[in-house]
């Protein structure tokens, strides 16, 4: 085959435009992944917090008359949260923390406990992860959001195959129930 100048030309305008645009998706693959691992940093440094205040919960809620099927459903789900090791595993880990955890508050509102007058440890650690649950429901949104545009944009061509060579998978997102 023999090829003109002109279409030689045209060929490599062609190549230098396709490795431009090459560059760019890999960049944006960059970002996006990166701001989905800052969000998921935050949400989980959220999340550790919050765990840290638990096992005082359940020592003062020992004693507590009504509530021992609640808290013995945050130490499970709470063992689930510090054996987990994907990012799938640590959200629905993290989704069953806050459903014991929005149980007992539940529970606790029924029988009473959460008036102010009522005092003890229990119930200030309790009004202390009641008041956690903004940030931790605003920084679960932020993730989700970003988790949302890295599955959307990880599905496009050619972003796919970038992402799949790169071994980057689709990141889980928290259920619009647990928010």
């Amino acid at each position: 085959m023999i090829v003109t100048p002109g279409i030689a030309v045209v060929l490599f305008a062609l190549g230098m435009a396709l490795l431009s645009q090459l560059a760019l998706t890999f960049a944006q693959v960059n970002r996006l992944y990166r701001l989905v691992r800052h969000a998921e940093q935050d949400l989980f440094t959220l999340i550790e917090r919050r765990m840290e205040r638990l096992p005082q919960l359940i020592r003062t809620g020992d004693d507590v008359r009504g509530i021992a099927s609640d808290l013995s459903a945050i130490q499970v789900a709470c063992n689930a949260q510090r054996n987990a090791v994907t990012l799938t595993d640590r959200v629905e880990a993290a989704q069953a923390v806050h459903r014991a955890i929005a149980t007992l508050i539940s529970r606790a509102d029924t029988l009473g406990l959460m008036q102010k007058n009522h005092g003890g440890a229990f119930v200030e650690v309790l009004l202390e992860l009641q008041e956690q649950e903004p940030f931790l429901n605003a920084a679960r949104e932020r993730f989700n959001q970003a988790a949302v545009a890295w599955n959307t944009n990880r599905r496009l061509f050619p972003n796919s195959i970038l992402a799949g060579a790169r071994g980057l998978a689709e990141i889980p997102v928290f259920s619009p129930y647990d928010r």
